[in-house]
């Protein structure tokens, strides 16, 4: 249970981190705009980023405890399945499946990779995260 908090903890500050670098590109100030309302803006791009990668972290974090719980063994399948769980979500999102089994399998891919080569979890989480943040770049799924 404890990894499961710590990877939401560290996916929540990474996604409020990668929230306030997306709110300072985007943030388009227009002369005579409410300053609250840019601050508001601004908040929600935050705490979004962060909800959703927290999110993410959890879910890779919980399949990797229960595949290892399950399966009464610590390797790489563990990662991949924690992997392909928190990938899916993409396709849960956005309800196209292609996206749901490609973010599985490249996630779960990536996962395994991390595990195979460093046996720490930090690592591999922060792999996933990563790969996660660029779907998250390179697709709509984490944009309202």
């Amino acid at each position: 249970m404890d990894n499961i908090i710590d990877a939401a903890r560290t996916g929540v500050v990474a996604g409020a981190t990668w929230g306030a670098i997306t709110a300072a590109w985007e943030a388009k100030p227009i002369a005579g705009q409410q300053t609250g309302a840019l601050v508001f803006s601004t908040a929600r791009t935050i705490a979004t980023n962060a909800g959703k990668l927290g999110l993410v972290a959890a879910v890779f974090a919980s399949a990797k405890e229960v595949s290892e719980g399950v399966r009464g063994t610590d390797d790489p399948v563990n990662s991949f399945i924690g992997g392909c769980a928190a990938g899916s979500l993409a396709g849960f999102k956005s309800g196209k499946a292609g996206l749901g089994v490609g973010a599985c399998l490249g996630v779960g891919a990536v996962a395994a990779i991390a595990a195979t080569g460093n046996r720490h979890t930090d690592t591999e989480q922060a792999v996933c995260k990563f790969f996660i943040l660029c779907i998250n770049i390179d697709t709509a799924y984490f944009r309202e």
